[in-house]
């Protein structure tokens, strides 16, 4: 998944952010790792400064589900910038917030650097594994001299990119009547290599057709049990259908239960107002939870905008409860310096649902 703050076509001016695991050399690309539960890892955000000399910087992370505990994070001693603060941790909702520093004299030239590093462990981890996606709030950026990125210099943008943990492929097992089986052969093994050899020979030549049919199945046990845990896997990892739907699709209602209502500017041009309603409880059932992350992309400058989240009020979005029907709700988005404007069209993305063909009125 790749988050985008920004975005600009042509623009070569860019920071970014690459969340990886102590000792890989990803660089600017998702990363995918395998753990198990109980495993203790520790990763580090890398930034890229893209040319462009480092001042300073302010970005978060969240991970979901919240199957991490122990958080500890550390910040590299990257003179001559200072913390500002310190991390807020909050295992519950799935968040660091206050990753920070700035140099208030001078930055650091434009380079690779490893700014932060967090060490944690895994609880558990689901089936559709662990997110752990690096963000950034309305009001945080890079620092370069007194501008920022994205903010007041033209043009630059900053792409974060996440990294996801995945559960360790399952040890191929015998079942219970495998064992069972095996255990009968390995004792009628035994049995003929301590006989006499003439003993062994009467015994094979009674129940020579009970030994085989011992060993064949036994041999079928162990044999499918790798491939029946293979099965399983490739299932258990079968990615969730992404629709795409116009905003006037009557597929809209049909599949998904809501009708989109309006999107309009609020807070002096500095949020977005997007309204729906729900006219199928069950089939919008799948849009709404805390799981539920919105982000909206203008079409026309190819912004992504995010939901801003208030220490005190949380998610700006009316998505963690459940839905009632003919109930009209509402998602904020942030839209620093005003820049998608009345007449740009958009698109709402859900995670599971992207809505295109939204205009902003």
């Amino acid at each position: 998944m790749l988050v985008l703050d920004g975005l600009a076509v042509g623009v070569s001016e860019a920071f970014e952010v690459t969340v990886r695991e102590v000792g890989s050399s990803t660089l600017n690309e998702a990363e995918l790792v395998t753990k198990s539960p109980g495993d203790t890892v520790t990763i580090e955000f890398v930034v890229d400064t893209g040319g462009l000399e480092l001042w300073g910087y302010s970005f978060g992370l969240a991970f979901s589900p919240s199957t991490l505990s122990a958080l500890s994070p550390q910040r590299s001693n990257l003179a001559p910038l200072i913390p500002l603060g310190s991390p807020a941790i909050d295992t519950s909702a799935g968040t660091l917030l206050n990753f920070a520093q700035a140099g208030f004299f001078s930055g650091l030239i434009p380079g690779v650097y490893v700014v932060e590093t967090l060490t944690f462990t895994v609880d558990t981890i689901p089936s559709g594994g662990i997110d752990l996606v690096p963000s950034m709030s309305p009001s945080e950026s890079f620092i370069v001299g007194g501008d920022t990125c994205p903010g007041t210099i033209p043009g630059c943008v900053a792409t974060l990119y996440p990294m996801k943990i995945v559960s360790s492929p399952s040890v191929p097992t015998l079942s219970p009547l495998g064992v069972i089986f095996m255990i009968g052969l390995l004792l009628s093994t035994s049995l003929w290599t301590l006989g006499n050899a003439r003993r062994s020979l009467k015994f094979m030549g009674r129940n020579g057709g009970s030994a085989l049919t011992l060993f064949t199945l036994a041999f079928v046990s162990f044999a499918s049990a790798p491939l029946a845990s293979a099965a399983a896997d490739k299932t258990s990892g079968k990615p969730a259908v992404h629709r795409v739907l116009d905003a006037s699709s009557p597929k809209l209602v049909e599949d998904w239960g809501i009708e989109v209502v309006a999107l309009r500017q609020s807070g002096a041009k500095k949020f977005l107002d997007f309204r729906y309603r729900v006219v199928d409880e069950e089939k919008a059932s799948v849009l709404f939870g805390p799981k539920v992350k919105p982000v909206l992309v203008d079409t026309n400058t190819g912004h992504t905008l995010k939901v801003p989240t208030p220490p005190k009020l949380g998610p700006m979005k009316a998505t963690r409860s459940q839905p009632k029907l003919g109930r009209v709700y509402f998602i904020f988005f942030a839209n620093p310096g005003g820049t998608t404007e009345p007449g740009h069209e958009v698109s709402v993305d859900f995670g599971p649902l992207t809505i295109t063909g939204i205009k902003l009125q």
